[in-house]
């Protein structure tokens, strides 16, 4: 029998930003460069940006039940993609983090005058490493603030703002 799955969802405003200005931020391949949490994120296989394609992400050290220095690898394949709607899913395959069966997506929202939102949702069998739903949520949400600030950051910088 089956473990039951489990999803939801966080989200973030994103200031002074159109929603066009951080899709093209989100590159599926490169996640490296927006996400703090992640050291490095390549493509393994396939053709970047298109469905099928195979990255694999490595986490910088923490500190992780006990465990120094622990460092997170996992391999996600691209799944779904929709530029119009910019929206993308993906799915993550072997890794060290104790995931099952996850799956996730990420969707830019066209907002107010001021920005705009990335909302990312998930679902998995298991949780692994954060044991619970909740406890990953809160991970979530924690890694989706700091690529928020860095694309905040960069939208700043290329305007020329301090």
């Amino acid at each position: 029998m089956g473990e039951e799955r489990q999803g939801g969802r966080v989200e973030e405003e994103v200031r002074r930003a159109t929603a066009e200005q951080v899709w093209k931020m989100l590159d599926f391949c490169a996640i490296d460069k927006i996400m703090p949490s992640v050291a490095s994120s390549e493509r393994v296989e396939g053709v970047e940006g298109e469905v099928g394609c195979v990255r694999r992400c490595v986490g910088k050290p923490v500190d992780l039940g006990g465990e120094e220095g622990f460092v997170a690898v996992a391999e996600e394949k691209l799944v779904s993609m929709d530029r119009e709607e910019r929206r993308f899913g993906y799915r993550v395959g072997e890794n060290n983090l104790g995931l099952r069966g996850y799956e996730a997506e990420m969707r830019v929202v066209e907002g107010g005058d001021d920005g705009c939102r990335i909302e990312w949702s998930f679902e998995a069998e298991s949780y692994g490493n954060w044991g619970s739903r909740d406890a990953f949520r809160e991970s979530l949400g924690e890694a989706l603030r700091g690529i928020v600030q860095r694309i905040e950051d960069a939208v700043a910088a290329a305007a020329g703002e301090d």
